[in-house]
């Protein structure tokens, strides 16, 4: 027991561990001390913890057995909560009326990522074999085809299955047919070789009995104690008509130049497509991107003017409703090109220090109110009270919490939404954070639970039609767990809730470092008052939609509003004109924003340095630095957020002097 170098544990009828070695401790990280009289679930993690005392009990009351006398590969858990595989052999004793179970436990680490290793191996062969151009097929010392891969399909025109099992004289014509057999039996008999290890030109017979030219190289294998050919050909129909005028006395060593060449050309061209394509995508993007916004801009743009024009209360109501209708296509157009990005390859994580507190209170603030307004208790138990420093992206963490507390309020009737927020010590410094969401909702089954995290998914199609949704915000969640290096799960039973949890691991932030960008912007009340001088403002919009959504929005006693429909008329405008302020359209007929932007800049004197915000409905990652990086002074996206482009104006205002305000919008 002491000196064995496997791990010996014995246990009682009731699972309580009665024995412990020295293996046992080095395996498991316990003292004998620790863990005498404990249950063995101890060391155990799920689903084995789960069923261990239903199989004990009903091991007492039926005999039947599952593991005693069998060798099995289980997982262990440690102290530390890690889990590591192991093989567990279990033995029965049985003293006097008492019965007592001995496991004999090894560790398989090593075995276990031996064998993982050996699996990659033969998946990344089978997958070279599947995918290969040329034809690989393999054959027994009789001629017996084992092996036809999907190139050699597509090379003699039979399915594989017809080909397998049969002898490889029936892929060639004569005078290989007649040979072949003579050959074979030769070989195995003096061991003289024509063909293995030599590239040859010979002739293949396809399905429909037509015949072409092959490039056939051989070479010798040994499988479970027998011999076998395997051979790699390369239907050269194409290369030998153009190189046929040209066969003299180097041509076999120029037609391998000519190939070689061919195969980098094409290498070179799949490599082009490939980029080509991918840039066809990110366009497409940006396009469907534009093409919506453009008319949900007039949808959301002219609700904004009406709620703060004079309303009766049924027509408030009838607002609202359009509001939260539009609102609801805007979020789901949003998720659609974040999950469209990221499999684009489109997102890029970006890193800062940011405090993990502060992220808290913020959820705390956002969502205690909307929890409350359903009826359900919010709270968050944040155990960190180190490390509350960290370094990753806040903003994706944001999203996904946002994503997964969405989730659980909409699926919660009664009861409680509650994050847990913990942390422990990771290798080199780092820091394991676990964020676990448990919910009193409608609780999935172990099959309503399979595909959860895939795009367009959710539980069952009766749930989508009682609580709606595109069932992309867990498959965008998953994306950036992954992305950033973590795992998320659930673990659910249909009725009683759901815990969602994902695990990241993090760098220590740098309070040189630290940026205060996790706050809420205090949202401006829809009537603010600017008061004071009047502002002349050109807005160059073509959509005729859009020019009355911004009319709309603008329409105040102390702005003085003026709109084009293309960058060369802006242009000419501030050439013969004063204004203070420029709302600038991206895309335009005749002359574009930017080009328009350039031209303004270019001016003489102080009409160069005029305000102009780039205006448009062009909203993947990275536009608003283009858009700035091309001398625009800030960006709006479309639909344009009304409190926002008022703090715009607002600010542009202050710029130009203490005298610059505004009024109110005037209600009409």
């Amino acid at each position: 027991m002491n000196t064995i170098a496997d791990g010996v544990i014995t246990i009682d009828t009731a699972g309580r561990i009665v024995d412990f070695n020295p293996a046992c401790e080095r395996l498991f990280g316990y003292q004998a001390g620790e863990v005498i009289g404990e249950n063995v679930k101890l060391l155990m993690p799920e689903p084995y913890r789960s069923g261990h005392d239903v199989y004990l009990e009903n091991y007492k009351n039926t005999g039947q057995r599952r593991i005693i006398g069998i060798g099995r590969e289980v997982i262990g858990r440690r102290k530390d909560g890690t889990t590591f595989p192991m093989e567990l052999s279990v033995g029965e004793i049985k003293q006097s009326e008492s019965r007592a179970f001995v496991g004999i436990i090894r560790d398989i680490t090593d075995r276990a990522r031996l064998e993982q290793g050996l699996r990659d191996s033969e998946a990344q062969h089978r997958a070279v074999i599947e995918t290969a151009v040329d034809g690989i097929i393999i054959i027994d010392m009789l001629g017996t085809v084992r092996m036809f891969n999907p190139a050699c399909v597509a090379m003699f025109g039979y399915q594989a299955e017809n080909v397998v099992g049969q002898n490889v004289k029936m892929l060639m014509p004569s005078p290989y047919f007649d040979e072949h057999d003579a050959y074979l039996q030769n070989y195995a008999k003096t061991g003289e070789r024509k063909i293995i290890g030599i590239g040859r030109e010979v002739i293949g017979r396809r399905k429909n009995g037509t015949t072409f030219p092959i490039e056939l190289s051989v070479g010798e294998t040994s499988m479970g104690g027998n011999r076998f050919f395997v051979g790699i050909l390369r239907d050269i129909s194409d290369s030998k008509a153009a190189a046929e005028a040209l066969r003299r006395s180097e041509a076999e060593l120029q037609e391998r130049l000519e190939e070689i060449a061919a195969m980098a050309a094409v290498t070179s061209e799949a490599r082009e497509a490939a980029v080509a394509a991918n840039n066809v995508k990110s366009e497409f993007l940006a396009h469907m991107s534009h093409e919506i916004r453009t008319p949900m801009n007039g949808i959301l743009g002219m609700i904004d003017a009406l709620e703060i024009s004079d309303l009766s209360p049924h027509q408030r109501d009838s607002v609202a409703v359009i509001k939260q209708a539009g609102q609801a296509l805007l979020d789901i157009l949003n998720d659609i090109l974040d999950l469209s990005k990221i499999e684009a390859g489109k997102v890029e994580l970006e890193y800062h220090t940011f405090s993990l507190g502060q992220l808290v209170d913020l959820l705390q603030a956002l969502w205690q109110s909307r929890a409350e307004a359903k009826g359900l208790l919010f709270s968050i138990e944040n155990h960190i009270t180190e490390h509350d420093l960290i370094c990753s992206d806040g903003s994706r963490l944001r999203q996904i919490l946002f994503n997964l507390i969405s989730n659980a309020i909409k699926f919660t009737e009664s009861g409680e939404i509650r994050l847990r927020v913990t942390s422990s010590a990771a290798p080199e410094g780092r820091i394991a954070l676990r964020f676990d969401l448990h919910d009193t909702g409608i609780g999935l089954s172990r099959e309503e639970q399979r595909g959860l995290f895939e795009p367009f998914t959710q539980a069952e199609s009766s749930t989508t039609r009682q609580y709606g949704g595109t069932g992309l915000g867990l498959a965008i969640s998953k994306q950036l767990v992954t992305m950033m290096g973590g795992e998320i799960g659930i673990d659910s039973a249909k009725g009683v809730g759901s815990t969602f949890w994902f695990t990241l691991t993090v760098e220590p932030g740098d309070p040189a470092d630290l940026k205060l960008n996790l706050e809420p912007q205090p949202p401006p009340a829809t009537d603010t008052h600017f008061g004071g001088a009047s502002l002349r403002i050109l807005v160059a919009e073509d959509n005729k939609i859009n020019q009355k959504v911004i009319k709309a929005l603008l329409r105040m006693p102390n702005i003085d509003l003026q709109i084009v429909g293309n960058g060369q008329q802006a242009v000419q405008e501030v050439k013969n004109s004063e204004y203070d302020l420029i709302l600038m359209d991206v895309q335009m007929p005749i002359m574009d924003g930017p080009t328009a932007n350039r031209e303004i800049r270019a001016l003489p004197g102080a009409k160069s340095g005029i305000q102009i915000i780039a205006l448009t409905a062009n909203a993947m990652k990275g536009d608003r630095e283009k858009y700035l990086a091309l001398g625009f002074d800030d960006y709006l996206s479309k639909p344009v957020n009304r409190d926002e482009l008022y703090r715009m104006i607002a600010a542009c205002a202050e710029k130009l002097g203490s005298a610059k305000t505004l009024a109110s919008p005037t209600r009409e």
